[in-house]
């Protein structure tokens, strides 16, 4: 597997390779940050680092199909996935049995309470389509749903520096 500036290049275990474009990459060389296979279709998803702020990593997924490998989106366009976070903010995601994507958010104005966001998808072709979409107050960073959006569980995604 390589990646530049403007292309993921996957080499087949049957033989021969495939490629995507990498588009809205806001590093100078975009990395691979895991690979997990999130819709249980027997594919890993190749999942790149495509932005990094001060404590926040900012990753897009790719996706298999048999023919082509294509970056995952939503509602027509790109969507990437944060890891990491500071005191006031927390992203994460974790790849379930079932096969969705489940999105973490936390924010909070003074450390102490927290608005948890959650959204769960599921992959369609290229596509992923919003299950839920839910919001919870939380009074502390102890709380396992602050703590999860503070985490990544999805293959070896996350495990590259």
């Amino acid at each position: 597997m390589t990646v530049t500036s403007t292309t993921l290049t996957v080499a087949l275990s049957g033989g021969g390779t495939v490629r995507a474009p990498i588009v809205a990459a806001d590093v100078p060389k975009p990395v691979v940050s895991g690979l997990a296979d999130l819709d249980r279709d027997g594919h890993a998803e190749v999942w790149v680092e495509t932005a990094r702020g001060a404590s926040t990593s900012f990753v897009q997924a790719y996706r298999y199909d048999g023919k082509a490998l294509r970056e995952l989106t939503f509602e027509g366009g790109h969507i990437r996935f944060g890891i990491g976070g500071s005191v006031t903010h927390g992203d994460g995601f974790s790849c379930t049995p079932e096969g969705h994507l489940v999105v973490r958010t936390a924010e909070s104005d003074d450390g102490t309470s927290y608005r948890v966001r959650t959204r769960t998808f599921r992959v369609s072709g290229a596509t992923l389509v919003l299950l839920s979409d839910r919001t919870a107050t939380a009074s502390s960073m102890d709380d396992p749903r602050v703590r999860a959006a503070y985490e990544v569980d999805c293959g070896s995604v996350g495990e590259s520096d």
